[in-house]
C-alpha cells in the first residue's frame, strides 16, 4: 500500500511539474512576453542645484506578474525591483564619466511559470561629452559631436573639432577622424628605403643562385 501510495504521489508531482511547464510555454509565456516587451526605459538629467547634476533613470509599465533583477557592468551590486502602484521604477546615477551597461532581467511572478526568465533588456547610462566643454561647442550645441551627454564616442578630438564643425555647418562633413589613420602622400615615396633593401637583398639571393648554378655546371 505504502508504494502504491508513493508511485500516485510521484505521479502527481510529475503531472504537476509537466502541466506547469505546458502552461509556461502556452498562451501564459506569451502574455508574460508581451507584458515583457511593454517594458521601456528613459533617462533625463536631473538638476541637483545650481552647479550639480544626477542622471535620473525611470523604468516604465511594470506589472505585478513580473519582477526584475538589475545588474550593471560596473560593479557587482544587484537589486530586486518589484511591482508597485503606478508601475514606475526610478534611480539616480552620480557617475557621469563613465558609461554603464544595465542589464534587467525579467523574471515571471506567475506560479505556472515562476522564476522564469521571460526576457533580458539592456540599457546605456550615457556620460558627459568631453567636447562640450569648449566655446566652440557652446556655440553649437544643437551638433551631435556637441551635445553635452552622448552613449557613443563622437571620435572627434579637441584639435579636430573646429574643422568638424565648420564642415558640418557648411554641409560637407568630411570622416576627421581617419586622419591619423590614414597616410598621405606617395606609397613608393614614403617605402622607398624598404623596397631599395628589399630589391638589394632579392638581388644577392638571385646572384648567388646563378653564381652556385654555373660552378655546379663547370664541375
Amino acid at each position: 500500500m505504502k508504494k502504491i501510495l508513493c508511485l500516485l504521489f510521484l505521479f502527481g508531482i510529475f503531472v504537476y511539474v509537466n502541466v506547469n511547464a505546458s502552461a509556461c510555454q502556452g498562451d501564459e509565456l506569451t502574455r508574460l512576453k508581451e507584458i515583457a516587451d511593454n517594458i521601456k526605459i528613459n533617462y533625463e538629467i536631473e538638476n541637483e542645484g545650481k552647479s550639480s547634476e544626477r542622471i535620473k533613470i525611470t523604468l516604465y509599465n511594470l506589472n505585478k506578474d513580473i519582477y526584475i533583477i538589475q545588474k550593471n557592468d560596473k560593479d557587482k551590486d544587484t537589486k530586486t525591483i518589484n511591482y508597485i502602484d503606478g508601475g514606475k521604477y526610478t534611480f539616480y546615477s552620480n557617475n557621469k564619466t563613465d558609461y554603464i551597461v544595465y542589464t534587467f532581467d525579467v523574471y515571471s511572478n506567475v506560479k505556472t511559470c515562476d522564476a522564469t526568465l521571460i526576457k533580458s533588456i539592456t540599457f546605456k547610462k550615457p556620460k558627459l561629452n568631453p567636447n562640450y566643454k569648449y566655446q566652440i561647442c557652446a556655440e553649437n550645441p544643437t551638433i551631435p559631436v556637441c551635445q553635452k551627454y552622448i552613449t557613443e564616442d563622437t571620435g572627434i578630438s579637441e584639435n579636430q573639432l573646429k574643422e568638424y564643425i565648420e564642415n558640418y555647418l557648411s554641409g560637407q562633413v568630411s570622416v576627421i577622424t581617419q586622419k591619423a589613420e590614414v597616410k598621405t602622400g606617395n606609397f613608393f615615396k614614403e617605402n622607398l628605403k624598404y623596397i631599395l633593401i628589399g630589391t638589394g637583398v632579392l638581388g644577392l639571393v638571385i646572384g648567388g643562385y646563378i653564381f652556385i648554378s654555373k660552378k655546379r655546371s663547370e664541375i
